[in-house]
């Protein structure tokens, strides 16, 4: 007798759960930042959720339906290859495992290309997860639905329909606790590894400034990236009373000479009326230039008010115009060396 009522569908309500969890794995997969290690975490806690959720979905359909379907079709001598191969590779467990591995991989790696390589693996996986399993649903509500009510009589689907659906709420609840309760460990050893005590930045002021004091000017520079209150205590007026020139100048030196002056002097930070600073026998250390260039766009519009002694001695592209420019950003100079240069007096007019 074939029962085409639709209060005896066994799979809508269940299915309707599982395409909601479909719709929000794809939203978080939209809405998190990979770079991001409590963002990824998040996730991990909620993909590890629902995973759990479809494999328990399955595996209440596999004991309270399909297993009873294929008896039922057997005992007529039935044989419906989609029956028989229903649910018969695990698609669930490598997700799970992926998500675990998520965890530890967390703990080991702080780089973000990484993380975000990670997102990638993920996302790839659970398309092709989705792929598979939104119309392996379609597929039992159009196949083995109809199956179902050919073979089975009201009472014994009403049956399984309520089975299914307690089941299923009754399994929901024990993997949310489950889950947070094995989730839990594994974010607290991930913040104790990650989010340590920071002892130096509970040091003094006067201690951290000391500290800093002694640090090269391309270390500070570095250092005051690493949060606001080093940042605030580097940029403090006593840690750039003194700059060196020589104490920036890389040990690898390329140079220009004869004509390719030339290119030097089009670099924007030179005017056009300096070109004759330089002539055919000038050698033109490019890192010299770097430096000088540097300075006057980033360095000294920042700290050069604090400048009380500068040294510019041995730099061999230092011209009239990149003195006055730096002698301008540093209006409080004390005391100046400029030894070894070629520059003349026009550095000091205007």
């Amino acid at each position: 007798m074939s029962i085409k009522t639709e209060q005896f569908n066994l799979f809508k309500i269940p299915h309707s759960r599982m395409k909601q969890l479909v719709t929000f794995c794809n939203q978080n997969l939209d809405t998190t930042d990979f770079a991001n290690s409590d963002a990824l975490i998040l996730l991990l806690t909620n993909l590890g959720t629902v995973f759990h959720e479809f494999k328990s979905h399955e595996e209440i359909e596999n004991e309270h339906i399909m297993i009873k379907l294929k008896k039922k079709l057997t005992k007529m001598a039935i044989y419906n290859p989609a029956v028989c191969n229903c649910h018969k590779d695990d698609e669930f467990s490598p997700l799970i495992n992926l998500v675990e591995a998520g965890y530890m991989y967390l703990n080991k790696t702080k780089s973000i290309s990484e993380k975000i390589s990670f997102g990638v693996r993920l996302r790839k996986a659970l398309s092709a997860f989705f792929k598979k399993f939104i119309p392996h649903m379609k597929e039992e509500e159009d196949v083995f639905q109809p199956l179902l009510c050919e073979h089975f009589t009201e009472e014994e689907l009403h049956e399984m329909k309520n089975i299914v659906i307690k089941l299923h709420m009754q399994q929901r609840k024990r993997e949310n606790i489950a889950k947070r309760r094995k989730c839990e460990p594994k974010m607290k050893t991930f913040v104790s590894e990650n989010q340590k005590p920071n002892y130096i930045s509970q040091l003094p002021d006067e201690i951290l400034m000391k500290i800093f004091s002694l640090l090269s000017t391309r270390d500070k520079l570095k250092s005051a990236q690493v949060c606001r209150k080093w940042n605030e205590l580097i940029y403090d007026p006593s840690n750039w009373s003194y700059l060196d020139f020589n104490k920036w100048k890389s040990k690898n030196k390329s140079y220009l000479k004869g004509n390719e002056n030339a290119q030097f002097k089009e670099m924007d930070f030179i005017d056009e009326s300096d070109e004759d600073d330089f002539d055919s026998s000038t050698q033109i250390d490019l890192n010299d230039v770097k430096t000088l260039q540097y300075w006057i766009r980033h360095l000294l519009p920042k700290i050069g008010v604090y400048v009380q002694k500068l040294n510019l001695s041995n730099c061999s592209s230092l011209n009239n115009n990149l003195a006055r420019r730096i002698l301008q950003l540093c209006p409080n100079l004390i005391e100046l060396n400029i030894g070894y240069n070629s520059i003349g007096d026009n550095s000091f007019r205007g």
